[in-house]
């Protein structure tokens, strides 16, 4: 099979040349409704977060998750789309802030340059190749506190 590949692709020639493409950082909003409060950001467009906690998805269909379920509030007349935006509002921010700091740090820990920063911490995270369990790990995906702030 290998041998036929290798008769119509030119794999040592297919991409000359790659470019980095760095997945990029933005600020925190101060707010995601419009001014007229009849517009609301979700997602990325509310939230970017770098991919290192995996949580970019999962936290625009909390989101719509979240606003689908206040929303019904609306429909049933016991609050306003306004109160509905300053729930959604007011309990998402925290976590999805919470979220894109530890998916930022998460990435620093991953991509330090060799040198003593990066040394000790794979001697931090050694003990979980015989499968320990370390009270705090620099693998926050091994963490259990960062694992269930993060994830539940």
């Amino acid at each position: 099979m290998n041998d036929l590949r290798n008769e119509y692709w030119d794999f040592e020639n297919m991409i000359p040349t790659a470019k980095r493409w760095p997945l990029l950082v933005t600020d925190p909003l101060d707010t995601w409704p419009s001014p007229q409060n009849n517009v609301v950001l979700m997602g990325d467009a509310a939230h970017s977060m770098v991919n290192h906690m995996a949580q970019g998805a999962a936290t625009a269909m909390e989101d719509g998750a979240f606003l689908g379920r206040v929303l019904r509030e609306v429909v049933s007349g016991r609050l306003t789309p306004p109160e509905v935006i300053s729930i959604y509002e007011n309990s998402g921010m925290p976590k999805a802030h919470f979220k894109e700091r530890i998916s930022f740090l998460n990435g620093y820990i991953w991509h330090l340059l060799e040198g003593q920063a990066a040394r000790n911490r794979d001697k931090a995270m050694e003990v979980e190749l015989i499968e320990e369990q370390p009270m705090r790990s620099p693998n926050l995906y091994a963490d259990s506190a960062t694992v269930l702030d993060m994830y539940g």
